[in-house]
């Protein structure tokens, strides 16, 4: 299984594209779709679950990303 990890902040509409072009390119193979959020104030999570990624908010108040990159990695369960 192959892990996407995604992470950002108030991405909206480049989420959705985003998430569609890896729902694309791997559908003929075993993915997860993993959504790693940095306090977005839009619609960025609801965008997410609708592509059906797990989606994971970051607690702290200063975020980066390597942060998100790590907390995607922490809950991936694919091989690559």
């Amino acid at each position: 299984m192959i892990s996407v990890i995604v992470i950002g902040k108030n991405e909206g509409k480049r989420l959705d594209d985003c998430l569609l072009s890896a729902q694309r390119a791997l559908r003929m193979l075993s993915y997860e779709l993993i959504y790693v959020d940095s306090h977005s104030t839009d619609d960025s999570v609801k965008i997410a679950r609708a592509h059906g990624a797990r989606c994971y908010a970051l607690e702290e108040s200063q975020t980066t990303a390597g942060l998100g990159r790590y907390v995607g990695t922490q809950v991936a369960h694919g091989e690559y």
